[in-house]
């Protein structure tokens, strides 16, 4: 190997937290990269950024998560116009942004826990405490009990893989129901139980999951917080529990298309937290094909 190739080599290992791009990753690991390769996109390609997810957002709305909003919040729309960006490009991130969408529904799961994310960044652990998981319980039957489609965009064709439906909201919001599970469960205290009596009514939970929820709470709630060991199997236990509720609550049957169906790789994998998959990379052509750039590996933070 050449000094070169070995210099390229060293650097191209990353940390430790560094994910070479095309090796299978798990759903959540693969949603991080994505969010991570959004979020670094500079301010000059804002337009095919929003463009991008906006197509990632109809076609493979399993890999969008809330951390994405953060390309397309207010304060750097304000700062780009400053800088004498196009109003156009300005204009672009906010339909996007404005759109119904399992963006959308993530970025208000996120408020009806009462933004646990941004409450750890100035709390500490016993600081954050819990909110009722009843009113999500009550906004996912809502959802749930919709079926309400979007509409392809204005002068384009359906089946060309732009503005094609974006599929009924029950499914936007299982999508996004994945996407926070884990906070879910924490901003809960493991008392999920009426989310979990919400989805029931639209799949069958599974079977490992049906006997934690039948005193009405979950396993974390029984857990003293002295033994973090306990705690943390405890959470991934009815982070498990929840997932499996969500993925039964999917149409069986059904292949990846740009309604925004899921597969059985994509269940498969949406149900073994440990399962990896190449699949994520068709969200990562999408953005290839948007002229974003795309570095051999990404360092999750």
């Amino acid at each position: 190997m050449g000094w070169f190739a070995t210099v390229a080599s060293r650097f191209s290992k990353g940390g430790a937290n560094a994910v070479r791009i095309g090796v299978p990753l798990t759903v959540r690991r693969a949603k991080q990269t994505m969010s991570r390769l959004v979020l670094q996109q500079p301010l000059t390609a804002l337009r095919p950024t929003a463009e991008a997810l906006w197509e990632v957002q109809r076609t493979l709305p399993m890999l969008v998560t809330a951390s994405m909003d953060h390309y397309c919040n207010g304060p750097r729309l304000v700062r780009f116009q400053n800088s004498g960006g196009r109003q156009i490009d300005v204009d672009a991130v906010a339909r996007m942004h404005g759109e119904a969408g399992v963006l959308g529904d993530a970025v208000s799961i996120q408020h009806m826990l009462g933004d646990i994310d941004d409450r750890r960044g100035h709390l500490g652990a016993d600081e954050v405490g819990s909110v009722d998981c009843t009113p999500l319980a009550q906004a996912t039957t809502r959802a749930l009990a919709s079926s309400g489609t979007g509409e392809p965009e204005s002068g384009r064709e359906s089946g060309s893989g732009q503005g094609e439906p974006l599929g009924s909201a029950r499914r936007r919001w299982l999508f996004a129901l994945y996407d926070q599970a884990p906070d879910i469960v924490e901003a809960c205290g493991g008392r999920i139980a009426p989310l979990l009596e919400a989805l029931r009514g639209a799949g069958d939970i599974a079977a490992q999951g049906g006997a934690d929820v039948a005193d009405g709470n979950a396993g974390a709630s029984g857990v003293t917080g002295s033994d973090a060991n306990s705690v943390d199997a405890a959470t991934a236990a009815d982070t498990a529990t929840l997932n499996a509720a969500i993925v039964g609550a999917f149409d069986g049957g059904l292949s990846i298309d740009h309604g925004g169906a899921l597969g059985a790789q994509w269940r498969a994998a949406m149900l073994d937290p440990e399962a990896t998959t190449t699949a994520y990379m068709a969200g990562i052509d999408i953005l290839r094909q948007h002229g974003l750039e795309v570095p051999v590996t990404v360092e999750l933070v």
